[in-house]
């Protein structure tokens, strides 16, 4: 889990442009509308905030709460962005 929450944190750390790019393709990803994965999107920078001022057990204990399917597309398209030097 260490190695998933720090991928998370690099996460936030992404421009405003890129961060609400990953966000609206973690959604579709994961199942959700397009209009879901706008919205998310418009919403990335208080996400961002809230990743930036989230303990380890913060992010474990929502990861635990999500559809694992919604948590493996966010680690893949984290690793995905990583592996494109984002």
């Amino acid at each position: 889990m260490e190695r998933d929450y720090q991928q998370v944190k690099k996460a936030a750390q992404l421009s405003d442009e890129q961060f609400a790019a990953l966000v609206y393709g973690v959604i579709l990803a994961s199942g959700g509308s397009q209009g879901q994965a706008l919205a998310a999107a418009g919403s990335a920078g208080m996400i961002k905030r809230k990743i930036a001022s989230a303990s380890g057990e913060e992010l474990a204990a929502l990861a635990s709460s999500l559809d694992p399917k919604i948590t493996e597309s966010i680690l893949q398209a984290l690793k995905t962005k990583e592996g494109q030097g984002g």
